[in-house]
């Protein structure tokens, strides 16, 4: 193969590359100023390699060389402008120019390309004495390089300055474009100036054109890597495009009238399939576009759930600990005042009065405590404080603590407790609240006069601890939910009894301390809370122990 051979073929793979790459990104995003600016780009600089192979050829005469050159300059002479644009657009679907600007720009590179034509850029060719032929430049080269070159310069400008402020993904787009940009100009310089002038060699001026295929390829890569064209549907549409330009050649070099007729049949039937093909592809994509769209608006909206629950639980907790301040001031004046008969004697009235307003402070201190608590837990502000006891003594001090309401109740409180059970390492004050609150439960929802039992009993290495009365009992379609927050197993006795806040704080209390809490209820005979605790042989380790209990639950 000889080296003209060997030159069309290096000319023809980079036209054919360039036209090819433009087409598969102008087809992945048709709508994209991007696109469109990059598509347009790869034609001209196409043609501009296309045209320089043939300008260069030996034993042309001077018009048909003429003719070449003017071709070179006439695909070049709208570079500038475009790769301007194409700055300015990239990476987005619009271009952020004023529609007037964008009308003098594109102005400018179409008087270059008018200019290309006429013997005002070149009037005709010169021999040296090399034996080469150079181009008589005009009075227009001026213009038309002016043109070119405050376009490209500007663009240089812009892409390195939006580089330099860019970040993440924008800034590893942009720097393919500056690498391709690179190599491109590096490399006419190298081989069309300095091999040219330094060492005298002129053999790889054709390489001129061949050489955007760098800038074309990085930027092309960097489009389809991160803007997510659609490559599955623009690899198909160019494969049954080119399939069936095959074939349709096929029925016209046909050496008889029946086999145009099989092949053109065969070119139909082909040529609907790949359009099938591509329909079935198109749906694919548009319905994959579709859902992660609905992904996108479901994902915006779970995060600004989370940020208005943040906002909740933040209001919450500072609500919370500015309620806390005065309400013990309130009950702790209030319990001076009616139990510890300071300030004087009551009537019986005053005494009434004081204590409707003593039991309501009571309440609302609970309530805020099982705030605080939810918000503790929930910002993860909530670490155990180990001591080593046992769950009998926790059971029997909270049985103690709750008597009087158990007394006027009128329930019969039966403790089967395995006097035989070891020691272990919890949170004393918090396991004491959970036994407190399940307690309460049973006590409030068990009619006056019922039947509340607490047993233990080792279960493996775990302690299994279960609350059982003969209460109301629990809906069956409300068992599943009663450990959310806010929920309440029987909304119609629940109204005016909790906050639904106390079972969710049960149980993470008991998954903090690595057990686990479930219930087993019929509605109208009874409910059983079951719970269970690791037994611990010496102290866990606590990684917040020099913090003290400044997070303790009170």
């Amino acid at each position: 193969m000889d080296s003209v051979a060997i030159k069309q073929i290096i000319t023809a793979l980079a036209v054919i590359a360039n036209v090819l790459l433009g087409i598969i990104i102008f087809t992945g995003k048709r709508k994209s100023a991007t696109s469109s600016l990059f598509f347009a780009l790869t034609i001209s600089l196409a043609g501009a390699a296309f045209a320089n192979y043939f300008s260069l050829l030996p034993n042309l005469s001077d018009l048909t060389t003429l003719f070449w050159i003017r071709l070179v300059m006439f695909f070049g002479a709208p570079i500038g402008s475009i790769f301007y644009l194409f700055v300015r657009a990239f990476p987005g679907d619009k271009l952020p120019i004023h529609p007037i600007w964008q009308k003098i720009i594109i102005s400018a590179g179409a008087i270059n390309c008018v200019l290309a034509f006429t013997p005002l850029l070149f009037s005709g060719v010169t021999h040296k004495e090399s034996g080469s032929i150079s181009p008589i430049p005009g009075l227009g080269i001026g213009l038309y390089m002016a043109i070119m070159i405050i376009f490209l310069v500007l663009g240089i400008i812009i892409l390195i300055r939006n580089y330099l402020k860019s970040k993440g993904d924008l800034k590893n787009e942009l720097k393919y474009l500056i690498i391709g940009l690179g190599l491109t100009f590096g490399s006419i310089i190298f081989f069309n100036v300095i091999m040219v002038n330094v060492f005298k060699n002129s053999s790889f001026m054709f390489l001129a054109g061949v050489f955007t295929i760098f800038y074309v390829y990085f930027t092309g890569y960097s489009i389809v890597r991160y803007q997510m064209f659609n490559i599955k549907l623009v690899a198909a549409e160019i494969s049954v495009i080119l399939i069936s330009l095959a074939l349709l050649l096929q029925v016209f070099i046909s050496a008889s009238t029946l086999e145009s007729l099989a092949r053109a049949l065969v070119w139909v039937l082909v040529s609907y399939g790949g359009w099938i093909l591509i329909k079935s592809i198109l749906n694919d994509i548009k319905q994959k576009e579709e859902l992660a769209k609905l992904a996108n608006e479901l994902k915006k909206a779970n995060d600004d759930l989370k940020e208005l629950d943040s906002e909740k639980d933040n209001f919450l907790s500072m609500a919370s600990h500015e309620l806390n301040s005065p309400l013990a001031a309130i009950k702790g004046y209030l319990s001076m005042i009616i139990d510890e008969k300071i300030g004087g004697k009551l009537s019986r009235k005053q005494h009434q009065y004081l204590d409707v307003v003593y039991t309501s402070a009571k309440r609302l201190a609970h309530l805020v405590k099982d705030l605080l608590n939810v918000s503790r837990i929930e910002q993860g502000r909530i670490h155990l404080v180990n001591v080593e006891t046992n769950i009998n003594d926790i059971i029997k001090q909270s049985a103690m603590e709750l008597s009087p309401n158990i007394k006027e109740a009128k329930h019969k409180l039966i403790l089967n407790l395995d006097e035989k059970l070891p020691n272990s390492w919890w949170d004393l004050d918090r396991i004491n609240e959970v036994v407190t609150n399940l307690l309460s439960n049973a006590v409030k929802y068990t009619d006056p006069g019922g039947r509340i039992e607490i047993a233990t009993q080792t279960a493996h290495d775990k302690i299994l601890v279960s609350i059982s009365d003969n209460g109301i009992g629990i809906p069956r379609e409300s068992i599943g939910r009663i450990f959310g927050k806010f929920e309440q197993g029987n909304m119609n006795r629940d109204q005016r009894k909790g906050t639904g806040l106390g079972l969710y704080i049960v149980k993470n209390l008991i998954e903090l301390h690595g057990g686990k809490i479930w219930v087993d209820s019929v509605e109208g005979k009874g409910t059983t809370f079951f719970f269970t605790l690791p037994i611990h042989d010496h102290k866990p380790l606590d990684i917040h122990e020099k913090e003290g209990g400044v997070l303790r639950l009170k």
